[in-house]
C-alpha cells in the first residue's frame, strides 16, 4: 500500500463528521461519529525530517505520525518499516488514536495487524472494533472476534461514550460477526442520541434507511470516515 493511499484513507475519515455535543481535547482521539479532519496533509513528494523527528520527541503527535507514515513509505526518506511501527505505537499508547488507525493499515502481516486492531480496539479506539468484525467493508480484520469488540464497545457504552454505542449499534444492525438484531441496535442508537450524537441515524432508520446512507461510495479501502481526531479519550 503507497504512502498516498494510507494519507488519503486517513484524511478520509475526516470527511464525515457528524454533530456531537461533547468536549473535545486535543492532541486527540477517535470517536465513531463522522470523520475528522485530518492533521495531515502532509506533502507527499519531501518530508523534512529533522522537525518531523523531533515532533515525536515533543509529542506533536499529528506531525510524529505524518513523520511515521513517510518512513514507513520512503516518502523523501529511506523507508523503515520497524521504526515507523515503534513510532506509531508509542503515539497510539499516548492516546492519538489516528495512529492506532494507522498501524492496521500500513501493510503489516495479518496477525499484527490484528493485534493492533484489538490494542486499539481495547484502548477505547472504537472505529478499530468495528474493523474487527469487518463494519465498514465486509473484510474483518480477523476471525472469531465479535465477542471481544461486542464486549469493549458494549464497555464503553456503559461509560456514556455514544459512539461506542453507535458502533455496537452498527454491528447488530448490520449483522457482523452475528446475527442482525434490529431491535437491539434500536436501543443502542436511541442510547447514542440520548447522549448527544448520531441521533440522525436513529433518525434514518425510522424513516426506513440503512446504516451507512450518509457516507456515499465505501472506498475500497479499509478506513471509512468515522473518526474524530480531536476527542480525548478518559
Amino acid at each position: 500500500m503507497r504512502f498516498e493511499v494510507v494519507v488519503a484513507a486517513l484524511a478520509l475519515i475526516a470527511a464525515c463528521k457528524g454533530p456531537t455535543s461533547r468536549k473535545r481535547t486535543p492532541p486527540d482521539a477517535t470517536a465513531f461519529g463522522l470523520p475528522l479532519v485530518p492533521a495531515m496533509p502532509v506533502d507527499a513528494q519531501a518530508v523534512d525530517a529533522a522537525p518531523a523527528q523531533s515532533a515525536c520527541e515533543l509529542h506533536d503527535e499529528p506531525k510524529c505520525l505524518d513523520y511515521a507514515l513517510a518512513l514507513a513509505f520512503g516518502t523523501g526518506m529511506p523507508a523503515d518499516m520497524p521504526a515507523a511501527v515503534k513510532l506509531m505505537e508509542a503515539s497510539c499508547d499516548r492516546l492519538y488514536m489516528r495512529s492506532c488507525i494507522a498501524l492496521t493499515q500500513i501493510g503489516l502481516p495479518a496477525a499484527e495487524t490484528l493485534k493492533y486492531a484489538r490494542h486499539g480496539c481495547a484502548i477505547g479506539e472504537v472505529s478499530t472494533c468495528g474493523m474487527l468484525v469487518g463494519l465498514f467493508n465486509d473484510q474483518p480484520i480477523g476471525a472469531g472476534q465479535f465477542a471481544f469488540a461486542r464486549d469493549q464497545l458494549a464497555k464503553r457504552c456503559d461509560a456514556k461514550d455514544a459512539d461506542a454505542c453507535w458502533a455496537l449499534s452498527g454491528i447488530y444492525w448490520v449483522g457482523r460477526g452475528t446475527p442482525k438484531n434490529r431491535a437491539k441496535a434500536g436501543q443502542l442508537i436511541e442510547r447514542a442520541c440520548q447522549l448527544g450524537a448520531h441521533c440522525e441515524v436513529r433518525d434514518r432508520w425510522k424513516k426506513g434507511g440503512g446504516f451507512f446512507e450518509d457516507l456515499g461510495p465505501i472506498p475500497a479501502i479499509n478506513i471509512l470516515p468515522l473518526v474524530d481526531p480531536h476527542k480525548q479519550r478518559p
